[in-house]
């Protein structure tokens, strides 16, 4: 997912604040990525104001779910909001590269502005399928509820600004999100990574009690680690099924009260686990020469012209010498278009074009 890292997100939005009179709205927090600007404006109204209501489930929750709802919380400053009682990753890779990610994650509402904690999403496209996705609830009273397919929402990623994106999320509000209320998701997720790597954030604006994360690769490959922002720490080595790390207690990110403060993801403590191996064109190991060159493999045959592209290119362009001259050439603007982006070009060229330089306005051309 997947940008996914996600988890900070947190949106305001003119148009959802029109329609509906909601002035903010986020989304869970504390473990993976933060998305930014208007990704899920719509998905909010969609989810928040459209989505039924699923009816009580008997017995429907896990045990996993209510072993996690069972720990006792330690003392927690009276303005946080929720506490994540359990999240689990595991992340499993193919010979082929590609990769299915499995995850559960468990929190508990603490005070009503924890409320959005209950708004789930998990974002997808056209090169990632969420295999399955589950989302449960118990309620302040012992209540159990569990969300049927019909009560999940898709949709797209909803910003004006961007002329077109596959990127899609499947979105869903549990039921009974008070304070005393228990949340819990699980979905599995696969996908083909760009890069050899993934990231593990368990560090997150709110408390974290109990998370790990589990790696699973095929016979002969390897992997190494990164850390930022907190000690590097030994995996437990499942003897064939993986290596496991596990984190306890980590406290949230509170920036409320610093002006000016940066993004939570940045100071989050993480960890990158790079792996290579058989069939991997192009492994990454976390050094910046390694992401060169991972760079280079995929941009190499994508900057060479094909022979017939190259010479419909010199069909085009023959006798022309000015850049703006073959551009227009190979990409002619529309007539609605050509006299405004005629104006701009007309304000932007005499500062670098040679032939408007105060040396060629002096000596001629050679």
């Amino acid at each position: 997912m997947g940008p996914p890292m996600s988890n900070f997100a947190r949106i305001v939005t003119r148009r959802v604040e029109a329609k509906w009179q909601s002035s903010l709205t986020a989304f869970p927090g504390g473990s993976a990525t933060w998305l930014a600007g208007r990704i899920l404006r719509i998905a909010c109204a969609v989810v928040l104001f459209g989505a039924a209501i699923p009816a009580l489930a008997k017995d429907s929750v896990p045990d996993w779910v209510r072993s996690a709802a069972a720990q006792t919380i330690p003392h927690y400053p009276e303005e946080t909001n929720a506490v994540v009682l359990l999240d689990d990753t595991r992340y499993t890779v193919a010979p082929d590269g590609r990769a299915v990610e499995h995850r559960r994650r468990v929190v508990k509402i603490l005070r009503p502005q924890g409320r959005n904690e209950a708004i789930i999403h998990v974002g997808f496209d056209k090169d990632t399928k969420i295999l399955s996705m589950n989302v449960w609830s118990i309620g302040a009273d012992g209540h159990e509820y569990a969300m049927k397919d019909k009560d999940f929402a898709e949709t797209g990623y909803g910003d004006d600004d961007i002329a077109f994106a596959d990127d899609r999320f499947r979105v869903a509000r549990a039921p009974a999100a008070d304070p005393g209320s228990v949340v819990a998701y699980e979905y599995e997720q696969r996908s083909r990574p760009f890069l050899t790597e993934k990231t593990w954030f368990f560090q997150g604006e709110l408390p974290h009690l109990s998370q790990s994360f589990t790696l699973e690769l095929p016979p002969g490959y390897t992997y190494g680690t990164v850390w930022a922002h907190h000690p590097p720490a030994d995996a437990a080595d499942l003897e064939g099924k993986g290596w496991r790390w596990e984190m306890k207690d980590i406290p949230g990110i509170d920036l409320t009260r610093v002006p000016l403060s940066p993004a939570p993801g940045s100071l989050a403590a993480r960890m990158t686990v790079h792996y290579a191996g058989p069939g991997l064109a192009a492994a990454t190991d976390g050094t910046w020469k390694s992401v060169g060159q991972w760079y280079d493999a995929l941009f190499r045959e994508r900057a060479a012209a094909s022979p017939e592209l190259a010479a419909k290119a010199q069909q085009l362009t023959a006798g022309k010498t000015d850049f703006f001259d073959k551009t227009e050439a190979i990409n002619p603007m529309p007539p609605e278009t050509s006299s405004a982006t005629a104006m701009a070009t007309a304000r932007i060229r005499p500062r670098w074009s040679p032939r408007c330089s105060p040396r060629s306005a002096s000596m001629p051309r050679p």
